[in-house]
């Protein structure tokens, strides 16, 4: 379980490497990074026995639950600056 989790971290990275330029791309790829880091954390708190990487996994999904919020207003309000042009024209 480790090992996908320290797979979908190099993929986020090369993506976030790749897709500089296209911010949501970089949130999704961000969003990727702390879903493997989380994913690390609990499989090493099974094996350990231990209930803090479990708590942090917790907080890591919290915070990426924020992070995707803030995608989603950037997204819209890159959207409504695109209509407003289109009418305007």
């Amino acid at each position: 379980m480790i090992n996908i989790g320290i797979v979908l971290i190099v993929l986020s990275i090369i993506s976030i490497i790749y897709n500089r330029k296209n911010y949501i791309f970089v949130l999704v790829s961000l969003e990727l990074l702390l879903l493997g880091i989380s994913l690390i954390f609990i499989s090493s708190s099974i094996i350990f026995d231990d209930m803090n990487g479990i708590m942090t996994a917790l907080f890591l999904l919290t915070i990426g639950a924020a992070e995707s919020a803030i995608g989603l207003s950037i997204l819209t309000k890159t959207y409504s600056k695109t209509i407003a042009k289109t009418q305007m024209n």
